[in-house]
């Protein structure tokens, strides 16, 4: 499948994976893949595949709602 996957740093709070879908719904994309990777000190790794290869718009609003994005792959 093309698209993007993004590699996220994020807090280890209740609600994340909600924010993250709503934010990709309102750019009208599809979450294709999604990781939970529980971290140290409150902190998780969150990797998720994204139906679109065009993410600008989407990742400046994860980045806004307080996810760190550290690795961006683009198929």
């Amino acid at each position: 499948d093309r698209g993007t996957r993004l590699t996220m740093d994020a807090y280890d709070v209740p609600g994340q994976i909600e924010k993250l879908g709503k934010i990709t719904n309102q750019h009208s994309a599809n979450i294709n893949h999604l990781a939970v990777y529980h971290g140290g000190s409150g902190r998780s790794t969150i990797v998720v595949g994204i139906n679109s290869t065009n993410t600008e718009a989407i990742e400046r609003d994860f980045e806004a709602a307080g996810f760190v994005i550290i690795a961006r792959l683009v198929n």
